[in-house]
């Protein structure tokens, strides 16, 4: 079983494979006006490598804050099988939903996670900005 540390970091890197495949099939998923926006913006993610800082940000937080913060044991179960399942079943604003109560919890960890918050936006603004699906 590997470390709550590890759980995130492949949380983490799985999010962002996510996330390039919906700015990937960003004419089929994203609304037309937002398309070019939401563009942009990841490029500007991915060129300021916030998801590389963010994996390995992770081994600097104490497992005493990621169990304060609901990230071990069965609480980290729970989120990490609710964002699994969502993405099974293709409902990609739940999925994103998760991933973003996910990166919360970390955020509480530690005020120099400061990343987080950026991912987080991120994520809120391409849910906000996918055609309609049922959730």
């Amino acid at each position: 079983m590997e470390s709550p540390g590890e759980s995130l970091k492949i949380i983490l890197q799985n999010a962002r494979e996510f996330l390039s495949l919906i700015i990937a099939k960003k004419d089929d998923l994203i609304i037309p006006e937002m398309r070019s926006a939401v563009q942009d913006a990841w490029d500007e993610i991915e060129n300021k490598s916030i998801f590389t800082l963010a994996i390995n940000s992770v081994n600097d937080v104490p497992e005493k804050n990621l169990k304060e913060a609901g990230l071990t044991d069965a609480q980290l179960e729970m989120k990490k099988k609710g964002y699994e399942l969502a993405r099974e079943k293709g409902e990609k604003h739940r999925a994103l939903e998760w991933l973003k109560i996910i990166l919360g919890s970390l955020q509480s960890t530690s005020d120099k996670l400061w990343w987080l918050e950026i991912i987080k936006e991120f994520i809120e603004a391409v849910g906000a900005s996918l055609e309609h699906e049922v959730a």
